[in-house]
């Protein structure tokens, strides 16, 4: 791992990186959380990784579970599921790292990390629901930046699917499963649904997720149900 106080490296790693792309391919504010999660993630030792998104509220990285051995040794993180985190090093499986940005305008995103974080830290070991979520493995804070470590779900988004009766079917219990668990997922559109290969589906960008209560159940499965009509309209 680099040395802690190497903040030389650090500067430079963001100027090359805020200098790779002219400014008018890339919005400010994107490029420069950009230059800030590259500079973070070099801070930990994490390199080698795959850019999977990125906005001027935060970037998302795949990397190999093995770069964040060091979390283990981490006594203050604020949230870690440590078994499930060993498992994924010792089966050197990709994992994503959401970096997201938490000061000024941006503070609210921290608040919208940290609450999507306590989410599926929660529910990770709620068996009924669970499988419908991407496996949680930690979070923690530095700084103005805030990272969630959570499981690569291979998948496509149901927008790009030839969903099925047995889709929609699963998508429902999907959604009846979080509500039993206690949340209603408040972003719920056919963008925040992935489905895997073997026909599974996931349940994925929990961070504006709340309580449920009899309204939001209903309205989350009438949009279920809406979803279904767009999605026959357009096929």
């Amino acid at each position: 791992m680099p040395a802690r106080h190497d903040h030389a490296r650090y500067e430079r790693i963001e100027r090359e990186v805020l200098a790779a792309r002219p400014a008018t391919s890339v919005p400010p504010g994107e490029r420069q959380m950009k230059a800030a999660a590259a500079a973070a993630l070099a801070r930990h030792g994490i390199g080698g990784y795959a850019e999977l998104g990125a906005g001027k509220f935060g970037v998302v990285v795949l990397v190999r579970a093995r770069a964040l051995r060091h979390l283990l040794q981490r006594p203050r993180l604020q949230m870690l599921h440590r078994a499930a985190l060993q498992a994924a090093i010792t089966a050197d499986r990709k994992v994503v790292v959401k970096v997201q940005r938490a000061h000024g305008a941006y503070r609210e995103m921290r608040s919208t990390a940290r609450h999507e974080a306590a989410i599926l830290s929660k529910l990770a070991s709620e068996p009924g629901v669970r499988e419908y979520l991407p496996a949680f493995f930690a979070a923690a804070s530095e700084g103005d930046l805030y990272y969630i470590v959570m499981e690569q779900v291979v998948g496509t988004p149901l927008t790009h699917t030839r969903a099925t009766d047995a889709t929609w079917r699963r998508l429902e219990r999907a959604v009846r499963a979080l509500h039993a668990a206690g949340f209603v997922h408040a972003d719920l559109h056919s963008d925040n649904v992935l489905v895997t290969p073997e026909g599974r589906v996931k349940l994925v960008d929990l961070g504006v997720a709340t309580f449920a209560s009899e309204a939001g159940r209903a309205r989350n499965l009438r949009r279920v149900d809406d979803m279904r009509a767009r999605h026959a309209r357009t096929r």
